[in-house]
C-alpha cells in the first residue's frame, strides 16, 4: 500500500508536533534503566529523526524516479535544519539545555 501525498504529508507534521512537544517538556523525568547507558539520548535522537526524514521523503511530491539521491539529501537538509532550530528552542525551555 502507497501513502497519499497528502496523507504522508500530514503524518509528517503530526511526527513534527508530537517532537516539538517532547522537546518542550520542562525537566522530563530520567528513565533509570536506560539513563545509566552513556550517549542514550543520542540513539533517542537518531530514532526520532530517522523516523521525521523517513516520513519527509514520502511526503515530497518529486517528479521521477532518478531524484531519489537529491530528494534523501533535501530531506536529509532539511532534517538537519529542523534538529538545530529544536535545539535552539530547548535554550528556552527550564531544565533543558542546547547541545551540539
Amino acid at each position: 500500500m502507497r501513502l497519499s501525498l497528502n496523507r504522508a504529508r500530514m503524518l509528517t507534521a503530526v511526527w513534527a508536533v508530537f517532537m516539538l512537544a517532547l522537546t518542550s517538556w520542562p525537566s522530563p523525568p530520567e528513565v533509570p534503566v536506560v539513563s545509566s547507558i552513556p550517549n542514550f539520548d543520542k540513539v533517542v535522537h537518531a530514532g526520532l529523526y530517522g523516523v521525521l526524514g523517513f516520513l519527509a521523503t514520502f511526503a515530497i511530491a518529486w517528479p521521477g524516479e532518478r531524484r531519489f539521491l537529491w530528494r534523501a539529501l533535501c530531506v536529509a537538509g532539511a532534517v538537519a535544519v529542523w534538529g538545530t532550530l529544536d535545539e535552539i528552542h530547548q535554550a528556552w525551555i527550564p531544565g533543558r539545555s542546547m547541545e551540539m
